[in-house]
């Protein structure tokens, strides 16, 4: 049985294999390291939408919009598909590819 550390390191390093060779390694791994820890903020702020009348004011929303906003800037830097999932009880950043030149289904990762 994995651990949810293991899957998000698992899926962080399928994603660095999947991403576009001509992007410099260096600008891949700092990407992924941010989308990683923005993903963890962001389930932990749509958790607190869901649980706290506080975090429904105006200032939480507005920075939530704007780590939204970060985490879709880094995923098109990177050439990926990115979804949000704002229910806090999954992942909160689903990436997916869509392999047709391979005739492969489309294939999904979550952080």
């Amino acid at each position: 049985m994995t651990t949810i550390r293991e899957e998000r390191q698992q899926t962080l390093i399928i994603l660095a294999r999947l991403i576009d060779e001509a992007i410099p390694s260096r600008v891949v791994a700092d990407n992924l390291i941010q989308l990683d820890k923005l993903g963890k903020t962001l389930r932990q702020r749509y958790e607190n939408e869901c649980s706290y009348t506080w975090a429904n004011e105006p200032r939480y929303l507005k920075t939530t919009a704007k780590k939204e906003a970060k985490a879709k800037q880094l995923a098109l830097e990177l050439g990926l598909a990115m979804q949000l999932q704002t229910d806090p009880r999954g992942w909160s950043l689903v990436f997916s590819f869509n392999r047709d030149k391979d005739d492969l289904p489309v294939l999904e990762y979550r952080l």
